[in-house]
């Protein structure tokens, strides 16, 4: 269970790095569906490691 949440911490990391540095350069996708996604899954694998 622990690397559940590790999994989950890393994709939370990963995907909000991207998002910012993208926002840092003025660069935000039209279609954030893919952002959003991430978030969920690493949500969803949080709550699952709880």
């Amino acid at each position: 269970m622990q690397y559940l949440g590790i999994a989950s911490l890393l994709i939370g990391i990963a995907t909000s790095a991207r998002w910012f540095q993208r926002a840092w350069r003025v660069d935000i996708p039209q279609e954030r569906t893919g952002f959003q996604l991430l978030w969920g899954a690493g949500l969803l694998l949080g709550a699952a490691a709880l």
